[in-house]
């Protein structure tokens, strides 16, 4: 239920210009960076997994493309310049791979590694260009994330992303007694967010990994929370 997923500061005057959101999303190579983190883990195409309400089964797989990244580092202003990244400690592999990638094309970036206090703060100060971000869908429902993530108004919207639009397809969501009506907003506002006007890249989603000995029968949750009264001996 959580995507890794890179956010895009629309504050930052180079993250402001599409083109620029464009070059880093074509830049990362998913299958490269999901076994630089070990493995056991999945590419994702959107900000939530697949069964989840809202899910967008029509968008396509992330593109890697370098040649397109170094065609549009071109025909940009970023070549040259300096990209803050900031991510939890802890995520040296990933604050590496991303650094290489985007230096492969001329884009220099300063990586910071910030505990979660550090890290809030750079959010709500918007020091950075770039963020590193999971999300757990534990509701099974892509407004969560739509809500209080990508929504102008968000509760966590520390990006400056504004989309008329997408704040509507949200907001018409909150209150839609149809399922599948609602489905069709979540799904177009997911849609907007990656093709039309790229809110950030999705990254991967961790699979869940359990160990338990031939006496114990045990049928995993999605959530991954393990209940005591499901466990058969």
């Amino acid at each position: 239920l959580e995507v890794q997923f890179i956010v895009f500061n629309m504050q930052s005057n180079l993250m402001k210009d599409l083109k620029n959101r464009e070059i880093v999303s074509f830049a990362i190579n998913q299958d490269d960076l999901i076994m630089s983190v070990g493995g056991y883990a999945r590419r994702v195409s959107q900000f939530v997994s697949g069964g989840i309400m809202g899910f967008n089964p029509k968008i396509l797989d992330h593109e890697y493309d370098m040649e397109k990244a170094k065609k549009l580092v071109e025909e940009t202003k970023i070549k040259g310049k300096t990209v803050q990244f900031h991510l939890m400690k802890g995520l040296t592999v990933l604050g590496d791979y991303v650094k290489q990638k985007l230096n492969e094309i001329g884009i220099n970036v300063v990586v910071s590694y910030l505990d979660g206090a550090e890290l809030l703060k750079s959010m709500e100060a918007h020091k950075a260009d770039l963020y590193f971000l999971g999300f757990k869908s534990e509701i099974g429902d892509a407004a969560t994330f739509l809500q209080f993530i990508a929504h102008s108004e968000g509760s966590y919207g520390y990006w400056g992303y504004k989309n008329e639009y997408v704040d509507k397809l949200i907001d018409v969501s909150m209150t839609e007694m149809d399922p599948l009506n609602r489905r069709k907003d979540l799904q177009e506002a997911m849609r907007v967010l990656i093709e039309d006007d790229m809110f950030g890249v999705p990254l991967f989603e961790y699979e869940t990994v359990y160990a338990f000995n031939d006496k114990l029968e045990v049928n995993p949750s999605i959530d991954g929370i393990i209940h005591f009264d499901e466990l058969t001996i």
